[in-house]
């Protein structure tokens, strides 16, 4: 006994608590820390010194309990607590007498109870101190991560999970004393987990922390990666594994109560001393109890009835009475007499409309749990869950009347699952199988089923639905297919892109596009047509893959005619991309289903081939696929309208850019400024001169403006009415002459000349009027590019049209240039310094070396470098 009087009195006082009760009786650290009203850790600490000096004996009973008595006479084992034998009672004791040796037993019963539902049962049951150390490792589950129950107890989690950052995360979370649950993947497999901390004064056991804080977590971690889909089953599941989701109790025999969870004590709302050791009349009324009794009579007398379910109503601490549904099993020992009973309580006031599908605590499961004899027409012994969910059938159903191999089982199913079953069992017990059933209303269902045996031909199994875990298996493989063919289509478009850029001529563009479209594993054949402005027939222009196709049918954009109400002339009538998914479904395709059979083709698309604004065509896809055509595949495909009709109208363009002979039309805007609602007046004249397109929309203006005129220019730049005039600045002035560039966006002049394949041949802007020369290519379309200027310039008039020839550029005009109009010695310079790299980038030669090699100055040579340039580039733009 340690000394010193201080310390002997306090030693001496926690030996007192000892001897008001019998020698040998247990108490446990709780019990003596009440009667000494001080802190478990202290008197802990104290008990452990008395059993060091001999004074007392202890034993850890459970996970983390533990109790103390004084030892008796010599020949009584001190390591353990007395058993005063079957029916013995102790003199009472202030602490409880023989209740807390019954409390003793009833946890170790409930420890080995605990113990056997983890080793059957796959999940894994896992603790862990404050620095990570693994102190319990147990539960079926573990050998899914190739473990062994116990054997990862002293390793570090954080050292075997560093390369999981989340469960890192999860397991810091939870030392710091949050109660949470996970779901990660560990190897390929998903569990969830919930950690419970253990919090100082959670145990007998005090922690290695201050009052308050985390010595332990206990976890519970269940593989859901067949199940993840099925959280709410699953969490059914987990909750009767641990025991903390719903009120659970014990009873004996007597009926008084062993044990309940913490979910019992906070749904009833009683103190967990006040319900142990009470009877179960507690809370219940006579007639309730007698049901009980009654249907506990039935379960014993039917030696297969494991458990059942009651409803009744319990009256909780407070005196509110609550319907509950009662799922009550049974517990006998091996000679069959009545040891108790346990159930689990479930609060149904919310719960009247959901569908009570489960019998027992097992029955939580997301599926079936049964018993069956290992033969080809798999006789079921017991079955338990979602029995009617999953198959059609009843329980008692499958048990007695229906075979599970003869008439659940698919037909085709029946000779492949009992091979592989009986393979597995050979090598291992276990055996994981997918298969088909067919319910009791023909419907045809896949279910996912583990097992093992667990007698000689017995087997204990677990049957769940992965329907839709198939079904999105094969919705994945559908996914991808259309994930290749929408690379194969982004290829397809690609390819036409560099294509149609590679054409120089409107039929050449649209050849090429109906060609590769055909050509493609997306498509079985294209066409392109255009629309008459007068009649709204749609003509055919090109196709491919098919010869004469558009000859089958009077296609229109009359919607009054029967022609007009399909794809074709609603993408006209729209300007917007139509499909028919299923041309044999779309009552808008009826005229054409005759054709659509006899060439082929499910689903099609009508494109229209637009650029700013300008309808230039229709294109026209078909596709053996019946689900062609999905939202991604539209985004695609539907980019060749702009990308043909951007081609086309640069085509246009060009061939009014390089033709000989062009239409100039003179257009004519009386009192531009008012037209653009700008007030007051405008004097002198500017001259636009030249518009450079400088991409997305932008062009650069250049022009000299006389006799005050630049005012009015700078007022377009800063008048909120003319946006698409963003900035104007001055290059220079020469007398009264001032050069300027102004810098457009989307301005609609621009825009709408371009979109016809015209291009700007020069402006004028004279005392407020606006005058403006364009050049068109032959055949061009007047009146219709007068209509389209007329929406964003209603005042806009042609004022002169004429057929004129232009003088083009070749390389024979640039010769003569070469020859007549450069001087020997500025012709000298280019070629020297042409020859000696003093035009790369960066320069192999400086203008020095140059002039230095021509025996000239440099100044000399740099100014007949720059009269040379400027000839030149007069022949190349002078004209335009």
């Amino acid at each position: 006994m340690p000394s010193g009087s201080a310390e002997s009195d306090i030693y001496a006082e926690t030996l007192a608590v000892f001897e008001t009760a019998e020698p040998g009786e247990p108490l446990t650290t709780p019990e003596v820390a009440d009667a000494l009203d001080l802190g478990r850790r202290t008197v802990y600490e104290r008990l452990t010194t008395l059993v060091d000096d001999g004074a007392l004996a202890t034993k850890k009973v459970g996970s983390g309990a533990r109790v103390w008595w004084r030892p008796m006479a010599e020949g009584i084992d001190d390591d353990r607590p007395p058993d005063y034998g079957a029916g013995g009672e102790a003199p009472p004791s202030p602490t409880g007498g023989s209740r807390s040796r019954d409390r003793f037993r009833t946890i170790e019963r409930t420890a080995e109870h605990l113990a056997t539902v983890v080793s059957n049962v796959p999940v894994i049951l896992f603790g862990f101190d404050e620095d990570g150390t693994i102190t319990l490792s147990e539960g079926k589950g573990l050998r899914t991560l190739g473990f062994e129950p116990g054997q990862l107890v002293g390793a570090s989690l954080f050292e075997l999970y560093e390369d999981y950052g989340d469960i890192l995360d999860d397991l810091e979370r939870a030392l710091a004393g949050e109660p949470l649950r996970t779901i990660r993947e560990v190897e390929g497999v998903v569990f969830e987990t919930v950690y419970q901390p253990v919090v100082d004064g959670s145990g007998d056991e005090p922690p290695d922390a201050d009052d308050g804080e985390v010595c332990e977590v206990i976890a519970v971690a269940i593989d859901i990666t067949e199940r993840v889909e099925r959280e709410r089953e699953l969490e059914r599941f987990e909750r009767i594994v641990d025991a903390v989701g719903d009120p659970v109790y014990e009873l004996d025999a007597d009926g008084y109560v062993r044990f309940v969870n913490e979910a019992f004590v906070e749904e009833l709302g009683y103190e967990r001393e006040e319900l142990l050791d009470r009877h179960v009349s507690t809370g219940m009324d006579a007639a309730d109890i007698e049901r009980a009794e009654a249907l506990i009579a039935e379960l014993l007398a039917d030696g297969d009835a494991a458990s059942a379910t009651l409803e009744f109503e319990v009256e909780t601490a407070a005196g509110e009475r609550i319907p509950v549904e009662n799922h009550l099993a049974v517990r006998v020992d091996d000679d069959g007499r009545y040891l108790g009973s346990a159930g689990v309580l479930r609060d149904v006031t919310e719960r009247r409309q959901r569908e009570r599908r489960y019998q027992s605590l097992v029955e939580n499961l997301p599926g079936i749990v049964c018993f069956s004899e290992v033969d080809p027409s798999w006789p079921l012994t017991a079955v338990y869950g979602e029995c009617e969910e999953l198959t059609g059938y009843a329980a008692d159903e499958l048990v007695e009347d229906v075979s599970w191999g003869e008439e659940v089982l698919h037909p085709d199913e029946r000779e492949r699952i009992y091979d592989e079953v009986a393979d597995a069992l050979e090598t291992d017990g276990t055996y994981e199988v997918t298969y088909r059933i067919r319910t009791r209303d023909g419907e045809v269902r896949w279910m996912w089923e583990r097992g093992n045996l667990i007698e000689a031909d017995l087997l204990h199994s677990f049957i769940t639905d992965v329907t839709e875990r198939n079904e999105r298996e094969r919705q994945l493989s559908r996914q991808q297919d259309r994930l290749a063919a929408l690379n194969n289509l982004h290829d397809v478009v690609r390819e036409i892109t560099d294509a149609v850029l590679e054409r120089s001529t409107r039929e050449e563009i649209e050849e090429a596009v109906c060609r590769h479209l055909a050509e493609s594993e997306s498509y079985e054949f294209a066409w392109i047509a255009e629309v008459d402005p007068e009649t709204g027939d749609i003509a055919p222009r090109a196709e491919a893959g098919v010869d004469g196709y558009m000859e089958t049918g009077d296609l229109t954009t009359d919607p009054d005619r029967t022609g007009g109400r399909g794809p074709a002339g609603t993408a006209v009538r729209t300007t917007e991309m139509q499909v028919s998914r299923d041309v044999f479904a779309d009552p808008d395709f009826e005229p054409w289903r005759d054709v659509a059979a006899a060439y082929g083709y499910r689903s099609c698309a009508a494109i229209p081939v637009v650029h700013e604004g300008t309808l230039y065509g229709l294109i026209g896809v078909y596709s053996a696929r019946e689900d062609a055509f999905t939202e991604d595949e539209r985004d695609v495909v539907g980019q060749l309208g702009e990308i043909v009709g951007h081609a086309i109208s640069a085509a246009d363009r060009k061939r009014a850019m390089m033709s000989d002979e062009v239409v100039e039309i003179g257009l004519r805007l009386r009192q531009f400024f008012r037209t653009l609602g700008l007030a007051g007046s405008v004097e002198g004249t500017a001259e636009f001169r030249r518009l450079i397109p400088v991409g997305d929309g932008s062009h650069l203006l250049y022009g000299i403006a006389r006799d005050g005129a630049m005012s009015a220019v700078e007022r377009l730049a800063d008048a909120e009415e003319v946006p698409h005039w963003e900035a104007v600045s001055v290059l220079g002035t020469d007398g009264g002459a001032t050069r300027f560039e102004a810098r457009l966006a989307d301005a609609p002049f621009a825009s709408v000349v371009s979109a016809h394949g015209g291009y700007f041949k020069e402006a004028r802007l004279v005392d407020g009027d606006l005058l403006v020369r364009v050049h068109l290519a032959p055949g061009a379309e007047i009146q219709r590019l007068i209509d389209d200027l007329r929406e964003s310039y209603p005042g806009v008039e042609p004022v002169t049209r004429r057929q004129k020839t232009v003088r083009r550029r070749t390389a024979e005009r640039f010769a003569t240039t070469l020859d007549a109009e450069l001087t020997d010695r500025q012709r000298a310079a280019l070629e020297a310094g042409y020859a000696a790299g003093f035009f790369e980038w960066p320069r192999d030669s400086s203008g020095e070396d140059v002039a230095d090699a021509l025996d000239i100055s440099p100044a000399t040579f740099h100014q007949h470098v720059r009269t040379a340039e400027r000839k030149l580039l007069d022949e190349l733009f002078a004209d335009r």
